[in-house]
């Protein structure tokens, strides 16, 4: 099971810093976070598709470098959600 962590506002939304969850994919995590942390899924998604600023890595790499929502994971990776950040 891939590490996942969240963060700033997404971790307030989860409940917890990190959790655990078998996925074989982005897509395929996303679509378990419905289930296991319901309030984080709706907090990322717009209409179905990735909120704008929304960003995920993968082992320290942004996903939109890599496959995108495609991109593969595996039990040794982690994953991070960062929500957008506004300051000033």
């Amino acid at each position: 099971m891939a590490l996942v962590r969240f963060y700033a506002e997404l971790r307030q939304r989860a409940r917890e810093k990190e959790a655990r969850i078998d996925a074989e994919s982005i897509s395929a995590l996303i679509d378990r976070l419905f289930y296991t942390h319901r309030d984080v899924y709706e907090a990322i998604l717009e209409e179905g598709a990735l909120r704008p600023y929304v960003r995920i890595f993968v082992n320290g790499r942004d996903i939109t470098f890599l496959s995108g929502l495609s991109t593969p994971i595996g039990p040794d990776d982690e994953v991070a959600f960062f929500p957008p950040v506004a300051g000033g």
